[in-house]
């Protein structure tokens, strides 16, 4: 089986705050995942990023072969 999604060392910094750093995470196929934290622990970026919406400010990250769109200049 592949991953079909795959974080590698990812990090987001917003306005100097890091709100994820180096975060791995491998999503084989046919697995089924729970993301479980406290308000502000990041869960939304994470899957902001394993869905390609948005680019992590540091690392890799790739679903289903995809990697998100270059972040802005």
């Amino acid at each position: 089986m592949s991953d079909v999604i795959n974080l590698v060392d990812v990090s987001v910094i917003r306005s100097g705050n890091a709100i994820l750093a180096g975060v791995d995470w491998a999503v084989a196929e046919g697995e089924n995942w729970v993301v479980l934290g406290p308000n502000g622990a990041g869960k939304t970026t994470v899957l902001q990023i394993a869905a390609t919406l948005i680019h992590p400010s540091a690392g890799s990250a790739e679903a289903n072969s995809r990697k998100p769109s270059a972040p802005p200049p």
